[in-house]
């Protein structure tokens, strides 16, 4: 999982979250370019990303399923986007 955002109260919560469920969180600088990031996403291979909407047009052309964190914006009307809030709101239950 790429996590690509400024720090947060919501990063340190997406970094175990991912180490919990045994994945690989990959840490990038929310400075780099998109060259620079092409090439952590080559060398990864993430099957998410994490980022906040100001940041999110450097990722959207690697086609990846994204984790907006941050206020609501309009970035979630991509049908391969959600909202940090709503996957918190999701009523999950892994058992059914």
């Amino acid at each position: 999982v790429l996590i690509f955002a400024p720090n947060s109260i919501q990063f340190p919560i997406c970094f175990f979250s991912i180490v919990a469920i045994g994945a690989i969180a990959s840490t990038t600088n929310p400075l780099y370019t998109t060259q620079e990031l092409a090439k952590q996403v080559k060398d990864s291979k993430p099957k998410l990303v994490i980022t906040v909407a100001e940041l999110y047009d450097k990722v959207k052309g690697f086609n990846l399923p994204a984790v907006i964190l941050g206020p609501n914006s309009n970035v979630t009307s991509n049908p391969n986007v959600i909202h940090f809030n709503d996957l918190l709101n999701h009523n999950h239950n892994p058992s059914s």
